[in-house]
């Protein structure tokens, strides 16, 4: 699948990205106005906010009680993913209509989405694999902020911000073993 920009060029979703928006099914009916409203940068990566003109949905993403990395919250694992994201149950998502495109340009020079999600953009997770310089502005950001529990999602359960990266950090290093 794909979609061209209004610079002319294309962005492929491959079906690992089709696979990981199903955890953002409101993005797929905006995939192509959106995308159609984009000129791609000069450079390699792409992060845009697109203010739609009409709202187009609710956010995941609210502000949340602030905790330390030590103090309990709720975190539970989105639809196709093994890592939990911090939650607050029983909050409405409120509308919005800001939608992110994220997408970065391939080595033969296409461009390949990585995700989109009805809501503003917020910072990778503190236990996303690809953060290169530590984890301590996106930890600060998630220690204030949520998504919105939702169903189909995994059961909610209290942990701390600490406990839940020990854990991911122990089972990623056992899968390398």
């Amino acid at each position: 699948m794909e979609f061209k920009t209004a610079c002319g060029n294309m962005i492929i979703v491959s079906e690992q990205t089709q696979k990981h928006l199903e955890a953002h099914p409101e993005a797929k009916t905006l995939l192509e106005e959106a995308i159609g409203k984009i000129t791609l940068p000069d450079g390699t990566f792409l992060l845009t906010t697109l203010d739609m003109g009409r709202v187009v949905g609710r956010s995941a993403l609210v502000d949340a009680p602030k905790v330390a990395t030590d103090e309990i919250a709720q975190f539970a694992c989105r639809v196709g993913r093994d890592v939990p994201s911090r939650v607050m149950v029983g909050v409405e998502k409120p509308e919005t209509n800001l939608f992110t495109v994220i997408a970065g340009k391939q080595d033969d020079g296409s461009w390949q989405l990585y995700t989109s999600f009805v809501g503003p953009s917020a910072p990778r997770e503190p236990h996303d694999r690809n953060l290169k310089d530590g984890n301590a502005d996106e930890l600060t950001f998630w220690c204030e902020h949520a998504l919105v529990h939702e169903n189909g999602w995994q059961e909610p359960f209290e942990s701390t911000w600490a406990a839940v990266l020990e854990a991911v950090a122990a089972t990623r290093a056992s899968a390398t073993v």
